[in-house]
């Protein structure tokens, strides 16, 4: 049997799952649906004109399951937990939506609070919608619309509530609620089929993210950039051994009292420029920025004398020249 290594892209597919996290997420998406509805009530008037007022009561559950409970009662009009009318809500099989997808490197970033020389941040979110029935049980077909006339002119079709998805990361998203279709039936059992029981299903979907993992980094607080001219082909043969025509250096600036201090020029910035150490800036800091420029050959910054010009080339991006 021969073992095969991993490639370094194989490697770091394997290694997402080295990590464990639960934001609870869409047990908040099935919170926020139940949520729009826990509160509806209806009125019922005798012909004394006598008013009876009924929450109306919810719950997770299959349509199946719910009118099972409801039928096997013999006397669904008696108040406990199987009164009707009553709501029962599902949520279905959620997809990707590849039409909501956001670009996959940009982050979401917050400041540690204990740690003001780094950050905590995610990745964009992945777009999956959330299919959800809602399900309607009633005796007769006027407590039925009571209930549906109370529901569809919020939906005109979309609903929108503002959730506090990932408290660590103070990220609050607005999540659309779609009604999609809205059906109604009525049903018959008991002895020659003389108990009526009228059933509305309101289908809804859910365009919501679920988010990856937090992670966290240090502050990047100086930029160097760095350009070269070529002067051979092909082109990778210049890797390490041209020099750098020019470069550009950009970091922050803070003085002892706290403003920003800016300045853009040649290298190197005045020496009464006035700007603090820049390990003393930190991220909240109300800093300027100091850009720099060298326009003058400086030299080459990495002799790679003998090495295979594929490997250097190779080597010299992984080292991720350009950036401090």
């Amino acid at each position: 049997m021969t073992l095969v290594q991993p490639t370094r892209s194989q490697k770091e597919i394997f290694n997402i799952f080295n990590q464990t996290w639960y934001f609870s997420t869409i047990k908040k998406y099935v919170s926020l649906f139940g949520t729009l509805f826990n509160d509806v009530v209806i009125i019922r008037q005798d012909a004394d004109g006598k008013q009876q007022i009924i929450k109306v009561p919810i719950e997770y559950s299959a349509k199946e399951k719910m009118l099972t409970r409801v039928e096997a009662d013999p006397d669904i009009d008696r108040p406990y937990s199987l009164l009707t009318p009553r709501l029962g809500f599902e949520m279905g099989s959620p997809y990707y939506d590849g039409t909501r997808k956001l670009n996959t490197i940009n982050k979401v970033v917050k400041k540690l609070a204990n740690d003001s020389n780094k950050l905590q941040y995610q990745y964009n979110p992945v777009a999956y919608n959330f299919p959800f029935s809602l399900y309607i049980c009633a005796k007769n077909t006027e407590d039925g619309l009571k209930i549906v006339e109370q529901i569809l002119p919020f939906f005109s079709p979309v609903w929108t509530t503002s959730v506090n998805i990932i408290p660590e990361m103070d990220i609050t998203l607005d999540i659309p609620v779609t009604i999609t279709a809205v059906n109604q039936e009525d049903r018959y059992s008991g002895p020659n089929q003389q108990r009526r029981i009228v059933v509305w299903t309101l289908n809804f979907l859910m365009r919501a993210w679920l988010w990856g993992p937090i992670k966290q980094t240090g502050i990047i607080k100086i930029a160097n950039t760095s350009f070269y001219i070529a002067n051979t082909t092909p082109i990778q043969d210049s890797v390490g051994k041209v020099e750098i025509s020019e470069r550009i250096v950009l970091w922050p600036g803070l003085d002892a009292n706290g403003h920003p201090v800016n300045y853009s020029g040649t290298a190197p910035p005045p020496e009464n420029l006035g700007s603090i150490a820049i390990n003393e800036i930190t991220a909240d800091s109300d800093f300027g920025f100091i850009q720099t420029l060298e326009s003058v050959p400086i030299g080459v910054p990495r002799p790679i004398d003998g090495a295979n010009t594929a490997q250097s080339a190779q080597g010299w991006q992984d080292e991720g020249d350009g950036s401090v």
